[in-house]
């Protein structure tokens, strides 16, 4: 019988979720306070090496979230999920089983162990001291060398990472869906268009095909027999229906789903008929 592990992280300006099990391992992300000024890229982290995930969208007031289901190797060995920028200054780093040394992943020098001696000094042992007649100068230019191609190898790996997440099909589809199909408001006070859509089309809605097998949806397909697909001016927005319970609206707002519309005009309570809705 294959395990099941869900294991929550703590990153700081948010939370995340690792989920594995079989031959399945997915990652849920949502972040705030991250900076705008700079591109942070997310990374499963292992004893001493990582893996890249898909690219993040930061928006303005620095709020971004990540659902995603990488192939990813001995997942039970997953030390830790970070959000780096380019210069490897984290931005976020949750750990599974404890903090560690992660800049290992990335080949990253230890910082150096004693401080550098007084000028004055160094100047007098560099008088006192006769200069070698063969100088380890080069050794230096090698050292460099090295962690350059460290640095070019890795970037390749990157790049053919980014290339995998860029194979999904083309979000003009999106609308097609509203052709033929009537119009709904499926909550108080919607604005734009709605219809209802099934599972299959989310394939249709650019990178939502990873959705056909979330939680949420499966639950929503199986008893309302429905989904939402809406749009306002050039925005799209996913709805799912479901009866409200405060319990899961954190696990909601991780997956994605930023808001919850009531049916009708009541107040939000366990058992209210509503739309969780997510930003596309």
């Amino acid at each position: 019988m294959t395990t099941y592990n869900r294991i929550p992280i703590r990153m700081g300006t948010g939370r995340a979720v690792l989920e594995y099990g079989g031959n399945m391992c997915r990652v849920t992300l949502n972040l705030q306070g991250i900076s705008t000024d700079k591109l942070y890229k997310p990374y499963l982290l292992w004893e001493d090496r990582y893996m890249l995930l898909p690219p993040l969208n930061v928006d303005r007031q620095g709020r971004c979230a990540l659902r995603c289901e990488p192939k990813a190797e001995e997942p039970e060995k997953i030390r830790a999920l970070a959000v780096i920028s380019e210069e490897l200054e984290p931005a976020a780093v949750g750990f599974v089983n404890g903090e560690y040394d992660w800049r290992k992943c990335f080949m990253l020098p230890d910082p150096p162990a004693e401080e550098k001696p007084d000028i004055s000094e160094a100047a007098s042992v560099q008088a006192e001291t006769p200069a070698p007649q063969d100088t380890e100068a080069p050794a230096p230019q090698t050292e460099t060398k090295d962690v350059f191609k460290s640095i070019v190898c890795r970037l390749n790996d990157d790049i053919h990472e980014l290339k995998e997440y860029a194979r999904m099909p083309d979000t003009d589809n999106a609308a097609l869906l509203f052709d033929g199909r009537e119009r709904v408001e499926p909550f108080y006070g919607s604005k734009g268009e709605w219809v209802k859509i099934n599972l299959r089309d989310l394939v249709h809605i650019g990178s939502l095909w990873k959705y056909m097998n979330n939680p949420l949806v499966l639950y929503a397909c199986r008893h309302y027999r429905y989904l939402l697909l809406g749009r306002d001016g050039g925005s799209l927005m996913l709805g799912v229906p479901v009866t409200y319970d405060p319990s899961y609206r954190l696990e909601a707002g991780i997956q994605g789903f930023n808001d919850i519309k009531p049916v009708e005009n009541v107040p939000l309570a366990k058992g209210t008929m509503c739309c969780l809705i997510m930003d596309l």
